[in-house]
């Protein structure tokens, strides 16, 4: 449909009325964006506290150092700005840090549960990865053992599995789909005996499994990461100590 000649003269309107903030507030948010991400991105622009703080630090620099030209001046005030801002970045740093021993003591259970669960949602997609994966650790090795336990459950109950049960305990034996034809341990025509077997050899690995090395590995985690020493860092931590490496790269 063709534009009537009031659209097209609404829409030339529109074209030359600012698109920008409006307020002075969001003026203000758009040039300290245009300064942190613009040519200007190495420039200064910090928040009022730590604006307040720069200040402060560079007034103590002039004071010890005492610069005398021009380049001391920026070289300091460089410095003074690197200081307050890697500051700030150990300070985040550490409270992420805390923020994680904590949520580790009160919740590490729950967590690992948590990240079990959405493992094992790709277990009929790729079993023998998943399966590997879930024998890395405690919470994953209990979650197989309570598949297994299960269909020990069933087969105890029915004297046989369904075909849902059965691609179940494919899936745990880590059986791709294309092999599965040639699987004889796990077959419609398998007895129940061999089946209780086979089950009961897969609760004992997995219970052997978990007390002798994965127990341990787990409550080493746990006391790691609700001590601050854990290796492993968040999103947010590595994010922060990749600022903080930009900031000390800037005045060297």
């Amino acid at each position: 449909m063709t534009a009537t000649e009031a659209q097209i003269a609404a829409n030339r309107l529109n074209a030359l009325r600012s698109c920008g903030p409006k307020t002075e507030e969001g003026k203000a948010r758009s040039r300290r964006n245009a300064m942190k991400h613009g040519l200007a991105g190495e420039g200064v622009c910090l928040p009022p506290d730590l604006e307040a703080e720069r200040q402060a630090r560079l007034a103590a620099y002039q004071e010890d150092l005492r610069p005398a030209n021009a380049i001391e001046r920026a070289l300091v005030e460089r410095m003074a700005t690197a200081d307050v801002r890697l500051g700030r970045c150990v300070a985040i740093d550490e409270a992420e840090l805390r923020r994680q021993a904590e949520r580790a003591g009160r919740c590490w259970d729950e967590d690992r549960r948590a990240e079990v669960e959405v493992l094992a949602e790709r277990l009929p997609k790729n079993p023998a990865r998943v399966v590997a994966q879930l024998q890395q650790s405690a919470p994953g090795a209990a979650w197989l053992l309570e598949r297994w336990q299960g269909l020990d459950r069933a087969l105890e109950k029915n004297g046989g599995w369904d075909e849902a049960q059965r691609r179940l305990a494919l899936d745990l034996l880590g059986v791709a789909k294309e092999l599965r034809d040639l699987e004889p341990r796990v077959t419609p025509e398998t007895p129940a005996e061999q089946l209780a077997a086979l089950v009961q050899r897969q609760i004992r690995h997995l219970k052997r499994l978990k007390t002798h090395k994965l127990d341990d590995l787990d409550d080493l985690d746990r006391d790691l990461t609700t001590r601050c020493l854990s290796g492993e860092a968040n999103l947010t931590i590595r994010r922060v100590r990749q600022y903080e490496a930009a900031c000390d790269r800037s005045w060297r």
